[in-house]
């Protein structure tokens, strides 16, 4: 679960924020808490790709041919830290 929300947490305030089309300050607001955000889930998730390993999540439990296979190793969890 820990390898989908830095995708899941940028998604969902982009949604939010075209309720609030018109409201400029409160936009800004979204977009600066939404940064923070990602940037805590990306060194959550490095922390623990440092700590127990690969990190892998299987969408909507289907085999690895047939599904989205979601992978974190310490070069993609490093450089998801370093983008956000």
């Amino acid at each position: 679960m820990n390898v989908i929300l830095p995708i899941a947490a940028p998604l969902f305030f982009a949604a939010a924020m075209t309720a609030f089309t018109r409201k400029e300050q409160v936009q800004r607001l979204g977009a600066l808490l939404a940064a923070v955000i990602h940037l805590g889930v990306s060194a959550n998730l490095f922390i623990q790709v440092w700590r127990y390993g690969a990190q892998t999540a299987f969408l909507g439990d289907w085999p690895a041919p047939y599904g989205i296979v979601l992978v974190a190793d310490t070069f993609g969890a490093t450089m998801n830290l370093v983008g956000s």
